[in-house]
């Protein structure tokens, strides 16, 4: 009886503590093929180790130690001490202001421990205005005990973070454990726990404005290669500066000597106004060259403003000439129609009278021919008489016009010259 009553109490007094770290810090806790893990679980026997080991999409890892609560502070700081023999630690700066400043171990690296706790238990470690957590902190000598105010990922538990060495680490746990002793078993079992994502407390801490640097843990390797290369950094910038300033003391001091001489001053004041003589011609020079060129080119432009005034001019004259010479071209094709209407009665009895005159020749050459064909033929059938009637052919009337001239006419002929007369208005 007494050994059952003492198995109820001592499974009464045991508490399972839950912390979540990054899948890299998880590695470490592991080790390779568990080495790490069977050491821890040898040096404390009396807790329970159980570690996520579901290495899926890179997922967070959540470590569960469950004992006594002055079993669980022992856990814990052997797996700070591990940390630091694995040469992890996190880089948090030293507190330098509020209260417990003085009292923070700073005797070895700080380790951040991150409890998953339900969001009914946090009531008892954070206190009425948050005192019994700045108790816990200073009493144990940590350098941060710090409760998140918002609850991680879609769960009802909140992040309770403690930051120290592996002694104050293990204070800070024993302290804890006796706060909650009581309800945390209750309040796990009632709320929703978290469950592991893929980066989900990167997520969270950046949300909350923890910066990269201080989520995982970084080697002490790493740590003081940065260190001795910001002194490397620090030693080369001062050497430098420390040269420029003997630099210019040098130049300095030189520049103090020479104007101090009497010969440098007659030398300095001569290449001075040698300078200034030289800039006085440049600038001379450059003004000629600026009034030449302005004076070039107001010449162009004033050129091309003529040529292009004489070409309008020229323009607008040929359009003038071309409309007077167009106009006079009509007014001369309009007076030559009416000089040509007017001419063409002229013309056309002209034509006419040249068209009978040529008919009235043809007409006395064939009379003039038929005419010595018939005297002949008369002359031989009836011989001339010497009367004075002898000289009238048979059948024919003789005339003679002093005007015509001497020849001998017809009847027939001196009636259709009377006619063309009569038609042309001439006389006989």
């Amino acid at each position: 009886m007494r050994s059952r009553s003492r198995s109820r109490s001592q499974s009464a007094d045991k508490v399972s503590m839950r912390c979540v770290f990054p899948y890299e810090d998880g590695g470490i806790i592991i080790g390779l093929r568990g080495a790490h893990l069977s050491k821890l679980r040898r040096a404390v026997q009396a807790v329970d180790w159980r570690i996520s080991n579901e290495t899926n999409d890179r997922q967070d890892r959540i470590l569960v130690v469950r004992g006594t609560v002055g079993d669980i502070a022992k856990a814990f700081c052997e797996l700070a001490e591990h940390f630091i023999s694995q040469g992890m630690y996190v880089d948090y700066p030293p507190q330098t202001r509020g209260r417990g400043s003085k009292e923070v171990d700073v005797s070895r690296p700080f380790i951040p421990i991150r409890l998953l706790m339900p969001h009914k238990t946090c009531g008892a470690i954070i206190g009425q205005k948050s005192e019994t957590l700045i108790n816990t902190r200073i009493n144990c000598a940590a350098r941060r005990v710090y409760v998140y105010r918002e609850r991680i990922a879609d769960s009802r538990e909140r992040v309770v973070e403690v930051v120290g060495t592996p002694k104050s680490i293990a204070r800070v746990m024993e302290v804890l454990g006796e706060q909650v002793a009581r309800t945390l078993t209750n309040d796990q079992a009632e709320s929703d726990l978290y469950i592991p994502e893929r980066d989900g407390l990167r997520k969270f801490l950046s949300k909350q404005g923890v910066p990269r640097s201080r989520v995982s843990l970084e080697s002490l390797k790493s740590s003081n290669s940065d260190k001795s290369t910001k002194e490397t950094t620090e030693a080369t910038g001062s050497s430098s500066r420390k040269n420029s300033e003997r630099k210019r003391s040098r130049s300095r001091s030189r520049s103090a000597s020479r104007s101090q001489s009497p010969v440098n001053d007659r030398s300095n004041s001569r290449s001075r106004s040698r300078d200034q003589g030289r800039h006085r011609r440049s600038s001379r020079r450059h003004r000629r060259h600026s009034h030449s060129r302005s004076q070039s080119r107001s010449e162009s432009r004033s050129r091309r403003k003529r040529h292009s005034s004489k070409q309008d001019r020229d323009g607008r004259r040929s359009s003038r000439h071309t409309g007077r010479n167009r106009r006079s071209r009509s007014r001369d094709s309009e007076s030559s129609r009416s000089a040509s209407e007017s001419r063409s009665p002229s013309r056309s009895r002209n034509a006419r009278s040249s068209k009978r005159r040529k008919s009235r020749g043809v007409g006395r050459e064939k009379t003039e021919t038929n005419d010595r064909t018939n005297h002949e033929s008369v002359e031989d059938d009836h011989p001339m008489d010497t009367s004075p009637d002898s000289n009238k052919p048979n059948g024919s009337e003789i005339f003679t016009d002093s005007a015509v001239g001497d020849s001998v006419w017809t009847k027939s002929e001196v009636a259709v010259v009377a006619d063309q007369n009569a038609i042309s208005g001439g006389s006989w």
